[in-house]
């Protein structure tokens, strides 16, 4: 079984320095990711995948411990007189992806899940 150590997601991952990220706040984090993954399935993109949902769930804990809550997606204008932000619909997906295209790091889970979950393609 591939283990990911908060040392290597901290490589994969270095703005989740230890200053904005205690080592236990990134293991709780890859935790949590772990039952999201089978191996197996996941093959060789496993620990790149178990890594981006971690960082993706570490993103959003360390979020709303600042008060900020809520997945936006991208932003697609601002106007700073009166405070104005206008959000980009979510792309193509199921409806429980949402929460994941909101950050980068769940774009790129995404985009793993999509390779991962392609299985054998065999061409005619």
């Amino acid at each position: 079984m591939t283990t990911l150590t908060v040392e290597a997601f901290r490589v994969r991952y270095p703005e989740f320095t230890a200053a904005v990220a205690s080592d236990a706040q990134v293991q709780v984090a890859i935790d949590d990711a772990v039952p999201w993954l089978s191996e197996v399935r996941w093959g060789r993109f496993y620990t790149q995948g178990l890594a981006a949902l971690a960082a993706h769930f570490l993103k959003g804990s360390l979020a709303s411990g600042r008060g900020q809550s809520g997945a936006a997606g991208a932003i697609t204008s601002k106007k700073a007189g009166d405070i104005s932000l206008t959000y980009a619909a979510p792309a193509g997906g199921t409806s429980d992806d949402v929460w994941l295209a909101s950050s980068l790091y769940g774009q790129r889970f995404l985009a793993l899940r999509r390779l991962a979950g392609m299985g054998a393609v065999v061409a005619p």
